[in-house]
């Protein structure tokens, strides 16, 4: 039988004297001490690998926001883009972008849950943070709010904040501040990321304003052309503004996004751009149309397509200008779209030009009563226009006439702004518009 060398076959004796050797008794607290100094090693070594996944997380996206912010300076959303990626890396619930032209004018531009933001001015509060950082183009940093002299107004809720300078070349341009934490204060590492992304943002801000300057000068030139060819067209072409703004009521009106109601504005503005290339004796003649003329006249919705597409910011609108003509039914042209192949905002155009040309003298015709005008939309529902898009027209026009008895003020008081225009790509993808009731 093989004896045991464990201290199974050891009597009593033998393992309490085992135990009390000095020598045992060190090796054990050695390893003790061992195990212990292991297991604060791995803990450390787990918190080192925690930290780089966190910053490789944070590299990866700072890496991304840049590349994001690079390509937000052509669709007029830097602020919100900016203020959004300094909360998320932060780990901030609210923020705010302020601009800061110059030491004088604060302007909030964006925000995130903060009550009463960006419409209202900045607070006191607001002010004191923004002074500090442009006077020190430092980080502002404090994680009790509560503590300061002249703490945040109940109505702000804001406990701890971060303030860092959005500079370009040496100039402060505005201040990002992010507030209050998910966990934990706000440290060097959210300092460091806020400054990082206030860096590569005053890039951004300065491009979308330059981008926008030039954005304005080309719908300016497009603009003028478009009431240039109004004039020729010898309409009462005042009412290419008029009535863009009413097509951007209608669109509000049946649904459609910020984005789309400015794309249904800018396309009822500039939809006959495109009679730049047919002669003023076709267009003005007094008699019915030959069928050679009346073909040229058609391709003006092509011609206009192509003249807009060549700027950028108005893509969309030409591929809408492109299809102004087309039907309800399926029988318009040039593509032969019907129903709902018709994007909302073509359909919303065709209807308000059609009432607007209606309305206006033509050089075989007088012009017809608004009464006339209205009829002749209730018979073409269904085959020539949307018969939704009628029904809402003509309610907006019994809502404004009792708006100007009212308060003699009109819908066509409000025009969307270009940043809209400029906005991402939206739900809007292919073309729009109906045909009007007129001289073809």
């Amino acid at each position: 039988m093989t004896s045991s060398t464990n201290t199974d076959a050891l009597g009593p004796q033998a393992i309490e004297h085992a135990e009390q050797d000095p020598v045992i008794s060190a090796l054990r607290q050695a390893e003790a001490s061992y195990r212990q100094t292991i297991a604060a090693l791995q803990s450390e070594l787990d918190d080192e690998r925690r930290r780089q996944r966190r910053d490789h997380a944070s590299a990866e996206s700072l890496t991304a926001t840049v590349h994001e912010m690079l390509r937000s300076m052509f669709s007029g959303n830097v602020f919100d883009l900016v203020l959004k990626t300094c909360v998320t890396l932060t780990g901030a619930t609210r923020g705010l972008f302020i601009s800061a032209g110059d030491h004088e004018r604060l302007r909030v531009r964006a925000a995130i849950d903060v009550d009463g933001y960006p419409s209202a001015p900045p607070s006191r509060f607001i002010i004191a943070i923004c002074r500090a950082v442009l006077d020190t183009e430092r980080v502002w940093t404090c994680n009790d709010l509560s503590a300061l002299p002249e703490p945040p107004s109940e109505g702000e809720h804001l406990q701890s904040c971060l303030a860092a300078p959005v500079v370009l070349r040496g100039t402060l341009e505005g201040i990002v501040i992010v507030a209050d934490k998910v966990s934990g204060e706000f440290d060097d590492r959210d300092a460091d990321l806020l400054v990082s992304v206030g860096n590569h943002a005053g890039v951004a801000v300065e491009n979308s304003r330059l981008q926008r300057e030039v954005q304005e000068a080309y719908l300016s030139i497009v603009t003028v052309l478009a009431e240039t060819m109004a004039a020729r067209n010898q309409l009462e072409h005042s009412y290419r503004d008029s009535g863009a703004r009413i097509a951007r009521v209608l669109a509000e009106r049946l649904g459609a996004s910020e984005y789309d109601q400015s794309v249904t504005y800018y396309a009822a503005l500039l939809h006959d751009v495109g009679n730049i290339g047919v002669s003023d004796g076709v267009l003005n003649k007094p008699g019915p149309l030959l069928d050679a003329e009346r073909e040229l006249i058609r391709t003006h919705a092509q011609m206009g397509h192509d003249l807009l597409r060549q700027i950028p910011i108005l893509d969309v609108v030409a591929r809408i200008v492109r299809h102004h003509h087309e039907r309800y039914d399926g029988t318009g042209y040039p593509d032969g779209l019907k129903d709902d192949e018709i994007p909302l905002p073509a359909r919303i155009v065709a209807v308000v030009d059609a009432f607007e040309s209606m309305m206006a003298p033509r050089s075989y015709r007088p012009a017809l009563s608004e009464g006339d005008a209205c009829e002749q939309l209730r018979r073409g529902a269904g085959s020539q226009f949307d018969p939704r898009v009628v029904e809402a027209f003509l309610a907006v026009l019994n809502a404004d006439k009792a708006r100007t008895a009212q308060s003699g003020g009109r819908i066509e008081d409000v025009v969307p702004g270009l940043e809209l225009l400029t906005a991402q790509v939206s739900s809007v993808a292919t073309s729009e518009h109906g045909q009007v009731i007129g001289p073809l």
